[in-house]
């Protein structure tokens, strides 16, 4: 398979996506990120066949072991698109043993800052499978039509690949157990690292969601106490009413943010959804831009607000951006990446 067939295989899958979206009436903002594409193969050996064919075409960004076999991830060379939206992003799996899957194109993932229960009701006439909303990390939402699969996200696949391919920081994560011991708090990954943006100050930025402090407090006292630097500040005034805990695991510092809003509905969730968007769209121009200014120390709002020649608040004028449909923002990022 060579890149035309690749994009022919494409457009044939997007035609008929489109048209089962359009009879079971499944539509989304159109801020939302089309985040990736997943291509299915029926044998082993075939994966590895694609999995060097891709290559010509997209580069690598990481192959990891889940559940057994291998999931590939890459990034294009040249976008593909779906309705107003680009898809840069390719999922490759090989099959599972004994459960094989027919060759072509099966699904794509779709990120933003809905609740998975707010998308269950939204679309109740549609078949959903919730295994997904029992991982740790990443959880995801998936919808059923008649031949293919929306999957519903908080995280793109390559912020998820960013932390992946960090070792010592996704390790920190995973055996810290931070995300299940603190599930009931809908806990959202955010910051530098996913962003792959992270210097030598960064930490894990790690959203939460508590109607009550108390038991926030409680997880965190019982679990993380005993590590090194940990740390409680309360922020209880009107405008600021927070939670906010950290510590060292491995040396690497956790920061856990608690507030009484979703954690989708955060600010600090939209500044990092309008970042991975931004730098979807900027591609390395933008990304170059902003590590040089994040080399200089520049906090990651402000980074992102000087490279795009945002004027005022940094994190009030990015998050201006969040609500604009990926056309108009694309847009807007090209023509301020002009030379």
């Amino acid at each position: 398979m060579d890149s035309f067939e690749f994009q022919q295989a494409f457009d044939d899958f997007a035609v008929k996506l489109q048209n089962q979206l359009k009879s079971a009436k499944v539509s989304w903002p159109s801020h939302y990120q089309v985040d990736h594409v997943c291509y299915r193969c029926d044998s082993y050996q075939l994966y590895t066949q694609l999995k060097k064919k891709i290559q010509q075409f997209a580069i690598l960004l990481h192959e990891t072991p889940i559940n057994g076999r291998p999931i590939s991830t890459f990034k294009l060379n040249k976008p593909l698109y779906f309705q107003d939206h680009q898809i840069d992003v390719v999922e490759l799996p090989a099959p599972k043993d004994g459960r094989p899957k027919p060759t072509g194109f099966e699904h794509i993932e779709v990120v933003g800052n809905f609740s998975f229960d707010d998308i269950k009701n939204d679309y109740s006439h549609c078949q959903f499978s919730e295994r997904g909303l029992n991982k740790d990390f990443n959880k995801e939402l998936s919808l059923q039509l008649t031949d293919y699969t929306i999957k519903f996200h908080h995280m793109s696949l390559e912020s998820v690949s960013h932390l992946e391919s960090n070792l010592p920081v996704y390790q920190a994560i995973e055996q810290s157990k931070v995300l299940s011991l603190f599930s009931q708090f809908q806990p959202l990954v955010v910051g530098t690292y996913p962003l792959n943006l992270q210097n030598n100050k960064s930490d894990v930025d790690i959203l939460l969601y508590a109607k009550d402090f108390k038991e926030v407090i409680k997880t965190a006292e019982t679990h993380y106490s005993q590590f090194h630097q940990f740390k409680i500040l309360q922020n209880l005034d009107d405008k600021k009413n927070h939670v906010l805990i950290s510590f060292l695991f491995n040396e690497i510092r956790f920061e856990l943010f608690a507030q009484k809003t979703p954690s989708h509905q955060q600010r600090a969730y939209l500044h990092f959804q309008i970042e991975e968007r931004c730098l979807k769209l900027g591609g390395k121009v933008l990304r170059n831009k902003i590590q040089k200014l994040r080399q200089e120390n520049l906090k990651t709002e402000p980074a992102f607000a000087q490279a795009l020649d945002l004027t005022g608040n940094p994190y009030t004028e990015l998050l201006k951006l969040h609500s604009w449909p990926e056309a108009k923002l694309n847009s807007f990022i090209q023509k301020r990446l002009e030379p």
